[in-house]
């Protein structure tokens, strides 16, 4: 019988259990209302006033459904995710990750991993056009079941989304809601989510993200213009919507958003010869004029000065409450006009500005002085409400890229995204798209990158969709483009999914990248990984009745499941980055050792494990306490990979003997 006092099992074998992960915030945050280790709802009732809890009726979006998709983001799932080592490109180096499977298990299996650590999300979800689309949530459906209606099993499965359904709107709803629910817990506490919507959901949506981000975290409805709409009636619709959230409005004011303007180079080159500020303004000018740009936000910077361009801007309070004291025009001498809502400043503050040369003084004292605001590299604009986006641009590089042939069906444009990952302003980023479709963010992180030697992260999802399946519903040039696809793919010899036809777009990415930028070097490689059920036997959710352990002498693993796989599960669900430095060292003829991000984790797997693997785990950990890397480790031990409880005893012994607590020590 084995010691369960010197082992201690495995602790996540399932995803993060949201409802203990909510009610432990709470507790955090008011300690009074646990009870028996339960949330006391009348405690928690009483901390606020008693206006809130009288009323029962709410403002809100319901629909059939609703509950149960609540209780969908809240679920717990034991799959997890296999590396596809041959897929990948650059495996060891890179950070970038391509998951395939449905986004919505997979976002479970992540939470762990990523919570708090995302700091844009894009999704741009299947439109609800009242046909079929993809996804169907089953909460007690297994992965290998998933697996079969995804296409890596048996016939592929669509749900049903007919306007004849009854269930139009709530179908479509009950898909979004716990994966819009659970990609917020992945953002950081300024992170912000952009989702691309049209007019059919775009009420509906909002109304959930009101409900899930909070109304006072919405940020802006983005009109993005691109090509008119086939077939139009009365008017030709030429737009779609991006809804733009933030996870905590307070944080997010905090960080400084924008891009620096494109122009500001071009423009501040083209006035450095100038002999005098009226030929450098004239420059200007003429500038806009020829380039079509009046009335673009730029002509505002139409001044020049001894510090260069610049614009000006109201000094009067916006509020109609500020001072109405006298203050001199040093051009004239003479008293300034007062603005009728009062000065935006007190005293101290503009004679501060006035010293700064930041006032701008009018020749006429019947005019309202200005506050500059100067062109230079590091001045940043906000990105627009209103964009006006070609969207064929982006499907004739593709074509290029393709050989002269379309794959893909509607692109989102190349620039869009990039403009919005350039807004965010972090170099440092992880930027994770959940309907990754053709892979558009992998390349516009790729090239923001080398646009500004940033070295952003990117984590892209995606369904493996059936291309033969999609293309028996298909019509018109969608047809085309699909077979096009299934065509390319029958000569690279791949299965006919959508998520081989990306990933090949990400990989000619990076070999178009390095040809048109051959002196800069980015990552833009990729870690490929699959969804798939769990990896261990005891923790399959499909177990027999009554098979609840095993014995030490049982199989645990499934079988055609490598190490690598088991390492990778083990990692997920200890919350590590997926993208984490692994080495492994071999003993004998099957037994490894693999060592994760310096000593992080170690992980003995294989079988007839020897001494030496111990031996090196302890060599391993004092070198990277000598070198100020550990902070702290684990070891987790596979039971197959010891002949017998005795070796497996003795192992831990040793390892308690050098440091390892009992609770840094786990047996699967």
């Amino acid at each position: 019988m084995m010691d369960k006092e010197n082992i201690r099992d495995f602790n996540n074998k399932s995803s993060l259990d949201m409802v203990s992960e909510a009610h432990r915030k709470l507790v955090n945050l008011f300690p009074e209302i646990e009870s028996d280790g339960k949330i006391d709802l009348q405690k928690l009732k009483l901390l606020f006033s008693d206006d809130e809890l009288e009323s029962t009726e709410r403002f809100g979006l319901n629909w059939a459904g609703k509950g149960e998709a609540i209780k969908t983001a809240q679920s717990r799932t034991s799959s997890t995710l296999r590396p596809i080592m041959g897929d990948s490109v650059d495996w060891a180096e890179t950070q970038n990750l391509y998951i395939e499977g449905d986004n919505l298990e997979i976002l479970k299996v992540i939470q762990r991993s990523y919570a708090d650590s995302i700091k844009l999300i894009y999704l741009d979800p299947p439109y609800n056009t009242g046909k079929d689309f993809v996804y169907r949530d089953n909460t007690t459906q297994a992965t290998d079941d998933y697996l079969e209606e995804s296409g890596q099993k048996g016939e592929f499965a669509y749900s049903t989304n007919v306007e004849t359904n009854g269930r139009f709107h709530s179908t479509w709803l009950s898909m979004m809601y716990p994966r819009l629910k659970l990609v917020r817990s992945l953002l950081q506490d300024d992170g912000v989510l952009f989702v691309s919507i049209d007019d059919t959901e775009v009420d509906n949506l909002r109304k959930i993200m009101d409900e899930i981000f909070g109304e006072s975290n919405f940020i802006a409805q983005i009109i993005v213009d691109g090509t008119p709409k086939n077939d139009p009636l009365i008017v030709a619709t030429s737009h779609e919507y991006i809804l733009v959230y933030t996870k905590n409005i307070a944080e997010a004011k905090l960080t400084q958003w924008g891009a620096p303007n494109p122009l500001t180079d071009e423009l501040n080159e083209l006035v450095s010869g100038a002999e005098s500020y009226a030929e450098a303004e004239g420059r200007l000018k003429k500038y806009f004029k020829d380039n079509n740009l009046q009335k673009d936000n730029i002509s505002n910077y139409k001044y020049v000065d001894e510090k260069g361009i610049f614009r000006t801007g109201p000094l009067d309070d916006p509020q109609s409450r500020g001072p109405k004291d006298e203050r001199i025009n040093i051009k004239t001498g003479n008293p300034l006009k007062v603005p009728s809502r009062g000065w935006s400043s007190n005293v101290q503050t503009w004679n501060e500005w006035v010293d700064s040369g930041l006032i701008y003084f009018p020749d006429d004292d019947d005019k309202l002085p200005g506050k500059k605001t100067y062109l230079t590299s590091d001045k940043l604009e906000v990105g627009r409400s209103v964009i006006k986006m070609q969207t064929r641009k982006t499907t004739n590089y593709l074509k290029k890229m393709f050989d002269d042939q379309e794959v893909f069906s509607f692109p989102k444009p190349l620039d869009l995204i990039q403009g919005i990952i350039e807004n965010a302003n972090d170099k440092n980023m992880i930027v994770l798209d959940a309907f990754s479709g053709s892979g558009t963010t992998f390349d516009a992180v790729m090239r923001q990158n080398i646009k500004d030697g940033g070295n952003r992260r990117v984590i892209l999802l995606q369904l493996p969709e059936d291309l033969d399946k999609t293309l028996v519903d298909a019509s018109g040039k969608a047809k085309k483009v699909i077979q096009n696809a299934i065509n390319f793919l029958d000569g690279q010899h791949k299965p006919h999914l959508l998520t081989e036809i990306a990933k090949e777009r990400l990989r000619r990415t990076k070999t178009s990248l390095a040809l048109e930028y051959p002196m800069i070097e980015i990552d833009a490689g990729f870690r490929n990984f699959k969804l798939d059920s769990t990896n261990f036997v005891s923790w399959d959710n499909n177990m027999a009745k009554g098979q609840s352990y095993l014995t030490f002498n049982a199989t645990n693993i499934k079988a055609e499941r490598t190490d690598y796989d088991v390492l990778f599960e083990i990692m997920v669900k200890k919350g590590l980055d997926l993208s984490a430095t692994v080495s492994v060292k071999e003993f004998g003829e099957s037994a490894k050792v693999f060592d994760v991000f310096e000593g992080t984790l170690f992980v003995i797997t294989g079988e007839n494990v020897s001494r030496d693997a111990v031996d090196f785990i302890i060599e391993s950990r004092k070198r990277y306490e000598q070198d100020g890397f550990l902070v702290t480790s684990n070891v987790v031990l596979i039971d197959n990979a010891f002949d017998n409880v005795e070796e497996k005893l003795n192992a831990i012994d040793r390892l308690k003997a050098v440091g390892y607590a009992a609770e840094e020590i786990e047996s699967i």
